[in-house]
């Protein structure tokens, strides 16, 4: 059994981690377009794992990584191309119709 001391060193270090993540993409719009992202990268600017990037791209909400020394790697200006794709998109579904009120 772990000791109270430990378990409250693991909590803070989850703490920690969760409060060094990005609340959103501003990080990654700051990035000059040909900067190369890998995996853990792109994981740390988006805060999510490595697995859920590539869940990402299977869904089609990230562009197809290139292959890079046997790693996953993307350019930024590809993955903001996306992103943006991705609000336009979000935009016409939940654009109104010309009439439509809420009561």
């Amino acid at each position: 059994m772990r000791s109270t001391d430990d378990r409250i060193a693991r909590l803070e270090a989850r703490v920690a981690k969760l409060e060094a993540a990005p609340a959103s993409g501003d990080e990654l719009m700051g990035l000059p377009d040909d900067t190369r992202l890998y995996t853990p990268d792109l994981a740390g600017i988006l805060g999510c794992s490595p697995r859920s990037i590539q869940r990402r791209v299977k869904a089609g909400k990230l562009p197809e990584p290139a292959w890079e020394g046997g790693k996953r790697v993307w350019l930024a200006g590809a993955v903001k191309e996306r992103y943006r794709e991705l609000q336009q998109e979000s935009a016409l579904r939940n654009h109104r119709k010309p009439g439509w009120r809420m009561n």
